[in-house]
């Protein structure tokens, strides 16, 4: 019985782990870009921590260097590397996954700790 609960426990948190990752990853896509020339506008590359998104964005004439967002699909042309995509999903989901266990550790021992020190 006690399994199965452990089992469900990580299972759920495993998913909002996983979800918070694929959250992460596609907000970075509206971190600004630099860029500095006609050349660089025409392949805008935006998202961490592996650039899998880019946008031609020369249809804009801004003053060089400037800090662009992503554009609209429809206005820009946009092209998604899935493959960059998952990687950057699975290396944020690694680091959050370690971050977790790590702290989960240090608090069962600071807890563990404590007891010890309650019973003297």
């Amino acid at each position: 019985m006690q399994i199965n609960i452990v089992k469900t426990i990580t299972a759920k948190y495993t998913f909002v782990t996983l979800l918070l990752s694929f959250i992460f990853v596609l907000a970075s896509v509206f971190i600004p870009a630099e860029i500095n020339n006609k050349k660089e506008q025409l392949n805008v590359r935006l998202g961490l921590p592996l650039k899998f998104l880019k946008q031609d964005q020369t249809r804009l004439d801004p003053a060089f260097p400037v800090k662009v967002n992503i554009n609209s699909p429809w206005e820009s042309p946009t092209r998604i590397s899935w493959i960059k995509f998952s990687f950057s999903v699975i290396f944020i989901f690694i680091v959050l996954y370690l971050i977790s266990m790590i702290s989960l550790n240090l608090l069962k021992k600071r807890h563990a700790k404590m007891k010890l020190k309650f019973l003297d």
